[in-house]
Parts: C-alpha cells; sequence; structure tokens
C-alpha cells in the first residue's frame, strides 16, 4: 500500500541529479531534471501486432514480457535508477494468483532459486520494503477501491494480507543474509512524502558510496 507513491516522490528528488525509469505495472516513463516523459506507448509497440493474444497471456508470461522490456528500455537509455513498483521475486500478484496455497510448504531460499529462473536470474540491487501493517493496509486498500469504484482482489481480505506480510519478512530477510541492500521504511508510520525523502537519501548514499 502506497508503493507507486512512494516511488514518484522518490524520483521526483532523485532527478535532480540522475536519470531515472520508472517502470510500472501499466506505464513506463523516463525521467530526468528537466524532463518527465511517457514512454508507455512505445514500449507498448513491441506488442501492437498481438494485442488479443497478450490479453490472453499468463500472469507470468506477462511477467517475462514485462522484465524484457525493462533490460531494452535499461540499455537504451542508461538511467543511474530503475524503479519497478512491483517485483517478480515477492510480488503480491503472482505469489496470491499463482502460489499462496502452497507458500507454507517451500523454503524461502527454494522459492528465490525459482523465481530467479523465471526472471533470467538476475536480482535487484536493492528493495525498497514499505512495511505497512495488514490491518492499516487493508483500510487504505478498501478507501481506494471505493474512490475507484473497483473490486477488491481475491488476496485483498486480512486474512491473505496477514499471510503475505509474513512471507515478505521472510523473503527481505533472506535478500539480507546474502547481502543485497534493503531499505526499510515505515509506511505507515510516514507519510508519503517522508518515504520517498527516506527512500531518495538511502538510494543517494548508495550511488556515492559506489561512484
Amino acid at each position: 500500500s502506497g508503493k507507486g507513491s512512494t516511488i514518484e516522490e522518490a524520483s521526483r528528488l532523485l532527478a535532480k541529479d540522475f536519470p531515472i525509469l520508472l517502470f510500472g505495472w501499466k506505464s513506463v516513463r523516463y525521467r530526468s531534471a528537466d524532463r518527465l516523459c511517457d514512454l508507455t506507448a512505445i514500449s507498448a509497440k513491441s506488442v501492437k501486432r498481438f494485442p488479443s493474444l497478450v490479453n490472453r497471456l499468463s500472469v507470468r508470461v506477462k511477467t517475462a514480457w514485462y522484465r524484457l522490456a525493462k533490460a531494452s528500455l535499461c540499455e537504451r537509455l542508461h538511467p543511474v535508477f530503475s524503479f519497478e513498483d512491483r517485483d517478480l521475486l515477492l510480488d503480491p500478484l503472482i505469489l496470491s494468483v499463482s502460489y499462496l496455497g502452497l507458500l507454507d510448504h517451500f523454503s524461502i531460499d527454494r522459492r528465490v532459486a525459482f523465481m530467479q529462473r523465471v526472471g533470467f536470474g538476475s536480482l535487484c540491487d536493492a528493495y525498497v520494503f514499505l512495511d505497512v501493517s495488514p490491518d492499516i493496509a487493508y483500510e487504505r486498500v478498501v478507501a481506494r477501491h471505493r474512490r475507484e469504484r473497483r473490486k477488491l482482489s481475491p488476496h485483498e481480505n486480512l486474512n491473505d494480507l496477514r499471510r503475505l506480510q509474513n512471507q515478505y519478512l521472510q523473503g527481505i530477510d533472506y535478500l539480507e543474509s546474502k547481502g543485497i541492500p534493503v531499505i526499510r521504511v515505515r509506511g505507515d508510520e510516514k507519510n508519503i512524502r517522508e518515504c520517498g525523502a527516506q527512500t531518495a537519501e538511502a538510494l543517494y548514499k548508495m550511488v556515492k558510496t559506489s561512484a
């Protein structure tokens, strides 16, 4: 709850110094100090001839295409940061639709290994973990769906959100044990501007340290 808004705020702050690719589930944009360019139409050209086929593809196949499109854009645009508001490794959409009932039977290292194979062997350089309690997340999701007049997804209930939080915590701990940086942001204690500022500051330090 709040992923997209936190990324927007962090990218706005970082774009003063770095070019950024914003890769959302439904949109792609390129942000620099002097402009914000919508690339969604450009990235969609590669599947324009087969729209009906793409709509029939499973979530897993769409996710694979999403990763390939991102890799192609990164190669062309050379952003310093590439933000994703969803992640193949721990994404609630992927997990809830396909695997939620099975998660408790598999260790996190086996799941990570499986997701790495699906995602072409790569993990992100760093993760931002927007930690929001299931109760607060549920309140926000319900309020958002009312505003947008949409129905809740099957996993958007308190029981599944609590299970998902437990799975996320296991996954984040595992990533940290493998040396992958995790920026932990308490999304139920900070507003969006504060979450974005904390994220931007942490990433800025990481870039300056590695330079």
